[in-house]
């Protein structure tokens, strides 16, 4: 089998909380976005992220590209 293209492992990425939303959620300062993603992707192979709205959709994709900064799990894509 082919190598993957990409790889994510048990990806866990959280904010801050802060302003309005830290009077919704005051015993929870810091707000899960991505917990635990697991996938592979190969070389010929589709993706499709589908979810309902604020469920991390584009946070995966930006942690993907380096955009934002994961606090656990790995991303290999290309092998890097």
């Amino acid at each position: 089998m082919p190598d993957a293209i990409l790889v994510v492992k048990n990806l866990l990425k959280t904010y801050q909380s802060s302003g309005f939303f830290s009077l919704l959620r005051p015993s929870q300062p810091v707000l899960p976005a991505v917990d635990g993603v697991n996938l592979s992707l190969f070389q010929g192979e589709n993706l499709g992220l589908i979810g309902e709205s604020g469920s991390g959709k584009t946070t995966l994709g930006r942690c993907i590209v380096k955009l934002e900064t994961i606090e656990g799990g790995t991303i290999h894509l290309f092998g890097s």
